[in-house]
């Protein structure tokens, strides 16, 4: 990011995302380069910021006023990109909702974070009836390049130019939901300088990423991982980003590649993992210059698996939609298997045990986070606020172990499995231990109630493609795991159960909660 002087940008006390990540680059003569890449359109800068600003006209015709919150319902398309900038450009505060939750989630979206209006896209009109039954004004779309909507028919007699809205940079710009894995999900405020920061550290930092690079990313952009690291750091550097509107399987995500050739590859644990069992990856990947991979814990196994077929650098982190991206983070110089790396330039972690003391170093403890994009809490929940954060820091869930200040993720504190005599087990190391078998394509490992009546380790496998399940298999499985930790019997797998997937909440994390039989505080243990 050659044209980025980082001290000067951040020290602004106005920052208008929709500036400086679209009009910036129109201004300063870089309009005619791509900006997305969509099926076989491409659209410049020009492009885009010609479409922002007659969204924004229409928006505004509509009412839609500075300081007003609008729900943003559309799959990954350039009216998504559009819409989301035009309501950034007009001063007001993009709630970004999956289009694939139901009616009732976004209903509850768009009356907690007090949207007054909603863009929907026309193909999920059951939902948009359903958030303008609630009091939301609608206004419907098409995909902004060859299907139209609404929206797209009105904004096509606006004038192209729009007076972007002066903003403090400080002030709120879009609104993220947590995952919801359990209970509502919480609604996250980011700012309008917030994404900059996580820039620098990640995109500047980490990826070396410059106006010559085109990104696909495998979550979709209500997913902070995409959003961030996809879109908005490529507009930052006046980059690419590749944007697709279906779901991001092994099959659609390789398709994209092989269609686009990107240069960074924005990666999960189980599509790498899908990707590097399949032959030809190295083909396929083969303009790949860095990956990363987020979302969920990186198996070293996959790790492996991509050094041993690749060459470009595949880089594990860790963020938080609170933080605003990935703060912990591997680099193309030290890259470690089993962790997430070190903590990123502009943040502070530390750890912290039950007490709220520091933990000593390797001593598992809860990662607590400090930095300037770091949210103050949660919107409008200040119950959960006051559970999650103290003052400068986020308290998370999420524990971890340092060691020579590299960071290794343990588990989530609700996700560890207590077994044996009392022994704690991360399901993601037996997870990994299985993933190192051809026959294993995705596991999940949670506690279970034994026959007996106290507390086993269940796995539930996806097998790889034509390969036949059998008590054999079970066998194998479970053997494995007895192999591998011979001296730890609290490690050792109790049962196998086959699924056709996983299954996942849609930002494609695994929902744990739904393969639990019941709380394991309710079982006995076998010493």
């Amino acid at each position: 990011m050659n044209h980025i002087d980082w001290t000067e940008l951040l020290a602004q006390p106005q920052i208008n995302l929709a500036d400086c990540l679209v009009q910036r680059h129109v201004r300063e003569g870089r309009g005619a380069r791509p900006a997305l890449l969509f099926h076989d359109s491409r659209l410049s800068y020009d492009d885009l910021q010609q479409a922002m600003a007659r969204s924004a006209n229409l928006l505004q015709r509509h009412g839609v006023q500075p300081g007003d919150r609008v729900l943003l319902v559309v799959p990954d398309s350039p009216a998504f990109v559009s819409s989301f900038y035009a309501i950034l450009a007009l001063g007001a505060v993009a709630v970004l909702a999956n289009p694939l939750l139901p009616p009732a989630d976004l209903v509850y979206m768009a009356q907690h974070a007090g949207a007054c209006f909603a863009v929907m896209h026309q193909g999920i009109g059951a939902k948009a009836q359903a958030v303008g039954e609630a009091g939301v004004q609608v206004l419907q779309c098409g995909d902004g390049a060859g299907e139209r909507g609404e929206l797209e028919r009105a904004a096509a007699g606006e004038p192209s130019v729009f007076p972007i809205a002066e903003t403090a940079a400080d002030a709120l710009a879009y609104v993220l939901f947590s995952s919801g894995t359990t209970g509502k999900p919480k609604a996250i405020p980011r700012r309008h300088r917030d994404i900059l920061h996580c820039t620098r550290a990640f995109g500047d930092d980490i990826l070396a990423m410059d106006e010559n690079d085109l990104i696909v990313a495998v979550p979709k952009l209500t997913f902070g991982y995409a959003l961030g690291g996809s879109l908005l750091f490529a507009g930052v550097a006046g980059a690419a980003a590749v944007v697709f509107p279906l779901r991001s399987t092994a099959a659609m995500v390789a398709e994209q590649i092989e269609r686009h050739r990107p240069s960074v590859f924005l990666a999960t644990p189980r599509i790498l993992a899908e990707l590097l069992k399949s032959p030809g990856a190295e083909a396929l990947l083969d303009s790949v210059r860095i990956a990363t991979s987020a979302g969920e814990p990186l198996p070293p196994s996959v790790l492996q698996a991509w050094r041993a077929r690749l060459a470009a650098p595949l880089i594990d982190g860790f963020g938080s939609t609170e933080v605003g991206h990935i703060f912990l983070s591997n680099s193309v110089g030290d890259i470690r298997e089993d962790s997430c790396g070190r903590c990123l330039s502009e943040f502070r972690v530390k750890l912290i045990g039950d007490d709220g003391q520091p933990v000593s170093e390797g001593t598992s403890g809860r990662m607590c986070i400090a930095g300037p994009s770091v949210a103050s809490g949660y919107l409008n929940d200040p119950e959960r606020s006051a559970a999650s954060f103290d003052g400068e820091w986020h308290i998370s869930s999420d524990l971890f172990t340092c060691r020579d200040g590299a960071y290794t993720y343990v588990g989530r504190a609700d996700d560890m499995v207590k077994k044996g005599c009392g022994e704690w087990v991360s399901p993601y190391e037996v997870e990994d231990a299985l993933m190192k078998l051809d026959a294993v394509l995705e596991v999940a490992v949670v506690g279970s109630r034994t026959p007996a009546g106290v507390i086993g380790l269940k796995a539930f496998v996806v097998t790889t493609p034509n390969t036949p399940v059998s008590e054999a298999l079970v066998a194998t499985l479970i053997e494995h795991t007895r192999q591998r930790w011979p001296d730890f019997p609290h490690k050792h797998l109790d049962e196998v159960e086959f699924i056709a997937e996983l299954p996942r909440n849609v930002a494609g994390k695994v929902q744990r909660q739904q393969l639990r039989q019941q709380s394991l505080t309710e079982f006995s243990y076998d010493c």
